[in-house]
């Protein structure tokens, strides 16, 4: 059946006012899960928040294990005489301070009979030794001058348990380089003994300058003085038949020093 002009237009337009209207795309499923893409992003986040808290949880279960973990001590007393002196007393109080402090005593070292003056302390030195071989993070004694000779040998040791990782801890001066105020100690003692030696080099100077001064000579004195003859020759030897410093300190009965010094001056 044919329509009339402009009727199948009109027919069009009844159809499509008539019909359904379709859902817009953007309007569609909006109960539904969102996409895979973004479910995945959100299980990745979720896993790594997790992994974090577990390696902080890790982090702070080894801290706790260090914090409560006993440390390895080594105690070291020394008496100067045999004659009514004994080692019992430092022993006992450094036994207990330990106890107190939750160490354990790996090692006990003890010099009996040995005077602060001497240079050589056998269980001082096997102290040294064990530390080097880190058998003990901690050393313990009783005083300060129990352990050193001096104020040098006292720097000379912390300085060495330092570079090791070793504590020291002396009980009677309460001085403990785990604590600010031991490592303010250790501080001033190194002020100290740097002082020290600064003292000595400039009496030793100032020595030198008296003694030059008085027209002491300095140094050494030569083997053989020669005569201004033999210096000649010596200086005409090296000059003409190029003679080695060390045979001509042999053929003059000189020093290899003086003989290049003699040649030197002779330029």
């Amino acid at each position: 059946m044919e329509c009339a002009p402009g009727q199948s237009e009109v027919l069009t337009v009844k159809r499509r006012i008539n019909s359904k209207p379709e859902p817009l795309p953007h309007a569609r499923n909006f109960r539904e899960r969102p996409p895979a893409a973004s479910q995945s992003k959100r299980v990745t986040t979720s896993s790594l928040r997790l992994r974090h808290l577990h390696i902080m949880c890790t982090h702070m279960r080894k801290a706790a294990r260090t914090m409560t973990k006993q440390l390895n001590a080594a105690i070291y007393a020394r008496v100067s005489t045999n004659r009514g002196q004994d080692v019992g007393m430092q022993l006992s109080e450094l036994r207990e301070f330990c106890r107190h402090r939750n160490w354990k005593i790996v090692s006990g070292f003890v010099d009996r009979g040995i005077s602060r003056a001497e240079d050589s302390r056998p269980e001082l030195n096997r102290l040294m030794a064990d530390a080097h071989r880190g058998k003990f993070s901690i050393v313990a004694v009783w005083k300060f001058d129990r352990f050193a000779r001096s104020v040098s040998h006292l720097l000379r040791a912390l300085e060495t348990f330092r570079s090791l990782g070793i504590e020291f801890v002396s009980l009677s001066e309460a001085v403990d380089t785990m604590t600010p105020a031991g490592k303010m100690v250790f501080t001033v003692l190194g002020s100290v003994a740097e002082l020290e030696r600064s003292l000595i080099g400039e009496r030793v100077r100032a020595g030198l300058r008296n003694a030059q001064a008085k027209g002491i000579r300095l140094g050494r004195p030569p083997l053989r003085e020669l005569s201004m003859a033999e210096i000649r020759q010596l200086r005409r030897d090296r000059r003409r038949a190029r003679t080695s410093f060390s045979l001509l300190a042999k053929k003059y009965g000189v020093s290899v020093w003086t003989a290049f010094q003699l040649c030197k001056r002779g330029h």
